[in-house]
């Protein structure tokens, strides 16, 4: 077991065996679209190309798999797959090209950082006037994390006289600016 699947076992523990391969035959007819991996170990593996997944960013700190029909795979790509034994050998719950899960990897960590604020009292309109109270409420990349704690509903993006709720990015620069609602 490579690197890879040693990650994704610990991440997607409710399979029992999650293991690398390359496709060494696949048959494309549409009345067919399976063939087999031969796993890292050596073990063949059969794979239907409705089992295919794709590895995706969808706000959380590590990529997740999402269910897909992609491009049909190629004969000598990596894939990682879970594995379960039948009465006619192993087979693939489900599989998913290798380098799709190092792209939304990259995507996940390249994600900028928001925060969501909250100010209260009025913007000053000179400098004899009272300064607003300023409080972060949130801040992140985990967008999973901001939609569990704060859901759109309960804290919507507002601006009126006295209060207002905002979102504010990170930038290369390392200066927040105004953001738009990431949820």
């Amino acid at each position: 077991m490579n690197a890879l699947a040693t990650v994704l076992q610990k991440r997607f523990y409710n399979y029992k065996e999650i293991g690398n391969g390359v496709i060494t035959k696949f048959f494309p007819q549409l009345d067919r679209c399976y063939g087999f991996i031969t796993a890292d170990d050596g073990r063949s593996v059969f794979f239907h190309q409705t089992r295919q997944q794709m590895f995706v960013c969808k706000g959380e700190d590590e990529p997740t798999l999402k269910s897909c029909w992609q491009e049909p795979p190629v004969e000598g790509e990596a894939v990682v797959f879970a594995v379960e034994e039948t009465p006619k050998g192993l087979r693939a719950i489900w599989w998913a090209k290798e380098n799709l899960y190092w792209e939304a990897k990259r995507e996940c960590e390249n994600r900028p950082t928001y925060r969501l604020r909250e100010r209260r009292g009025e913007l000053p309109k000179s400098r004899l006037q009272p300064r607003p109270e300023y409080r972060t409420l949130w801040e992140g990349r985990n967008i999973t994390e901001l939609r569990s704690k704060y859901k759109q509903t309960w804290h919507p993006v507002q601006e009126s006289g006295m209060f207002a709720t905002y979102f504010e990015k990170l930038n290369v620069m390392g200066q927040w600016e105004p953001a738009d609602d990431p949820r």
